[in-house]
């Protein structure tokens, strides 16, 4: 094990990683000032511009799969953002 210290945002939440079956090295990590986006497998990290812009409770758990990303909250619904070219 080691630390991901090129992670922008701080610390990750709990439930917030998540890795693209379909997409080779696409990772998707939230932080809790943040939502980051790696196509590496996690050596390089960018944050995705409006990444929190929705209501997401004490809990967000987030998926991603064919380059839509979901977030599971808590009692604010179930979210969804497609991730265009370049995101």
């Amino acid at each position: 094990f080691h630390p991901y210290t090129s992670v922008p945002g701080g610390p990750t939440t709990d439930q917030g990683i998540a890795f693209d079956a379909h997409r080779r090295g696409r990772v998707a990590l939230a932080t809790y000032a943040s939502v980051c986006l790696s196509d590496d497998g996690g050596r390089t990290w960018r944050v995705l511009q409006g990444g929190l812009d929705i209501p997401t409770g004490s809990y967000r758990r987030i998926v991603i799969d064919r380059d839509r990303l979901f977030f599971i909250t808590n009692g604010c619904g179930v979210w969804v953002r497609r991730l265009t070219q370049g995101e």
